[in-house]
């Protein structure tokens, strides 16, 4: 994308953009982003949700609350406005001791389900780690935004929120994606979409097998193949 210089912005270094093959993959990943649950809970609680067949996401919209799940090695505290996603559906906990004087007596949730229409198999699920946390406070501005619009919208009663609040939760994961894309290049932990080097060929290969049909269906292109293979010989 071009982006000229904004004349009311300070100069500097152009705006950081992501990578081109997961730009990719976000403009035809084919998501379908649902709401399917808006809960308040007071006091001590825990919520233990098995594997599910679609992805989940947890947006808090009060309170605070601990997080567990296997993918992430130990529990992790949830503050308001955190997002907890779960590309794959894994198990997880959510849970308040109200013995805790760190948990206020409140807690709320916007929880809702990813699917990858007419593809089970989308690499963009699978490129994404089964669990990631998506922090408000270091998330930037616009997405702390979209997450209070969405708790906005629940905490008024808004007549017909169950549109809305899909419309802001599918631009919420994408927000989440692009941050835990950006950490992870920073941390140097690459994540497992093409590089920048590879993008054009492995991006083709990609999107060609997420549109299409499960990936073990659709070979690689012979650019790519001779790239990845050791013994290749030039053609």
């Amino acid at each position: 994308m071009y982006i000229e210089p904004h004349p009311e912005l300070p100069d500097g270094p152009p705006p950081r953009l992501i990578a081109p093959a997961l730009e990719s993959l976000l403009n035809q990943s084919m998501l379908r982003v649902d709401v399917v649950a808006e809960l308040h809970r007071c006091g001590s609680w825990f919520l233990s949700q098995p594997r599910y067949s679609c992805g989940l996401f947890h947006l808090v919209g009060a309170g605070r609350c601990t997080f567990e799940c296997p993918a992430l090695g130990g529990p992790v505290q949830l503050e308001a406005g955190d997002l907890v996603v779960l590309p794959q559906g894994d198990a997880h906990r959510l849970s308040v001791d109200a013995q805790d004087s760190a948990h206020p007596d409140r807690t709320s949730f916007i929880c809702g389900e990813l699917k990858f229409l007419g593809n089970a198999h989308h690499p963009l699920s699978h490129a994404l780690p089964a669990c990631f946390v998506t922090r408000s406070q270091q998330a930037g501005a616009t997405f702390r935004q979209l997450s209070a619009m969405m708790v906005e919208m629940v905490d008024a009663g808004l007549v017909g929120r169950q549109v809305l609040l899909n419309k802001l939760a599918d631009a919420l994961f994408t927000l989440a994606v692009c941050d835990y894309a950006s950490r992870a290049g920073t941390a140097g932990c690459s994540p497992r979409w093409p590089t920048r080097g590879s993008a054009r060929c492995c991006t083709q290969c990609t999107i060609r097998r997420a549109s299409a049909g499960p990936c073990s269906r659709w070979p690689r292109s012979r650019a790519c193949r001779a790239r990845r293979s050791p013994n290749a010989s030039p053609t």
